[in-house]
């Protein structure tokens, strides 16, 4: 596992040990930009299991997380639960979405961990792209709109206008 891969997998295994709610599932890198640089934004969202099937049920984000570029540095953290809800429109109680989603129903898992991470791969390499000239390569594009859960994307649009305009045009 090379280096940029590290820091998303190390933030989620060690969720229990840091005394944020950083357990349930996870959206990808999002690209956030502020005057101090561009970030790295995560949307994490209760999970259901439901018994003897390999679906979960995903509820709306209960949290935020911005990290450095391909870091475990967190640079801010929001519970929307129990602090300021940036979607306070969005019903707790319902759900918003399942994985796996139709896009990656056909994968095995060893198929769709391969490709999480190529994805973590190419969002570090492509930040220099982003910050230089407000794009993304076409096969990070491709890769996330394939990974993307379809429940993140309203999400991300609404608070990373610019990461989303270059994914979805």
């Amino acid at each position: 596992m090379t280096t940029n891969e590290n820091a998303y997998f190390r933030l989620r295994k060690n969720s229990k040990e840091i005394k944020l709610n950083l357990a349930g599932y996870w959206s990808y890198p999002i690209y956030y930009r502020t005057s101090k640089g561009t970030y790295w934004m995560y949307y994490i969202s209760a999970i259901e299991s439901i018994f003897n099937s390999n679906k979960t049920l995903i509820y709306r984000p209960h949290a935020l997380l911005v990290t450095l570029p391909n870091s475990d540095e967190v640079i801010q953290f929001q519970n929307f639960k129990k602090g300021f809800d940036s979607f306070p429109n969005v019903v707790w109680e319902k759900t918003i979405g399942q994985f796996p989603f139709d896009a990656i129903g056909n994968l095995t898992m060893k198929q769709f961990r391969k490709k999480e991470i190529e994805l973590i791969d190419l969002c570090y390499k492509n930040i220099y792209l982003f910050n230089k000239i407000g794009v993304i390569d076409e096969e990070m594009q491709d890769l996330y709109k394939t990974l993307c859960n379809p429940l993140h994307i309203e999400f991300i649009r609404c608070q990373s206008p610019l990461f989303y305009k270059c994914i979805w045009g």
